[in-house]
């Protein structure tokens, strides 16, 4: 029989061999290699490869980086389905930071209240929501950046954010290697609604 103590130190010494962290972000790295020039990504007349999702989310990543969003930094995300958000939550975690993804049918009292419990850094937020939060401006205590998602069903008005694309164009689309070491690392913050 072998002495449990050889044994957990064998345990210790080759966890690194048979542990890999479980999280999306490495499924995003080995579509990324493995199927580099595969469809990824289809939101109207956009279609993006893995490569062309994964440096979009390198954009991303980057791009809060230079905010100087850090490890644990708290990004709200308010947004329909589309690419930009699948781009963004990824984004979010490549970073390091927490994506905290809000229900889009929250009125103005419940996204504030989120947006300052989950002490926010940043919100990206589709552009058709910019009146609730232009009106919600006074009463958010941490969101120190907004950046808007183009809403194809609202062109008008004026933007109190950096337009999303003009974020990621300006930003660096260099790889990036996954940031998590232990499975246990925040990623994301789920607010529910209460309707579950």
């Amino acid at each position: 029989m072998i002495p449990e103590v050889s044994f957990e130190d064998a345990k210790q010494r080759f966890k690194a061999v048979n542990h890999n962290p479980l999280t999306p972000l490495n499924f995003l790295k080995r579509s990324e290699r493995v199927f580099p020039n595969k469809k990824a990504v289809v939101y109207r007349d956009k279609e993006f490869t893995y490569k062309q999702f994964a440096e979009r989310v390198y954009r991303v990543a980057n791009g809060l980086k230079s905010l100087g969003v850090v490890k644990n930094d708290r990004v709200v995300i308010i947004s329909r389905n589309n690419n930009a958000c699948l781009e963004t939550l990824y984004g979010v975690g490549m970073a390091g930071a927490v994506s905290a993804p809000l229900n889009y049918r929250f009125k103005s009292p419940e996204a504030v209240y989120i947006l300052n419990q989950s002490e926010a850094k940043v919100l990206v937020f589709e552009h058709v929501y910019v009146d609730e939060i232009r009106a919600a401006l006074p009463q958010l205590k941490t969101v120190k950046y907004f950046i808007e998602i183009d809403s194809p069903d609202k062109q008008d008005g004026d933007y109190i954010g950096i337009p999303y694309e003009e974020f990621i164009a300006s930003s660096s689309p260099e790889s990036m290697e996954v940031p998590v070491t232990d499975e246990d690392d925040m990623i994301s913050i789920t607010y529910t609604s209460g309707t579950t």
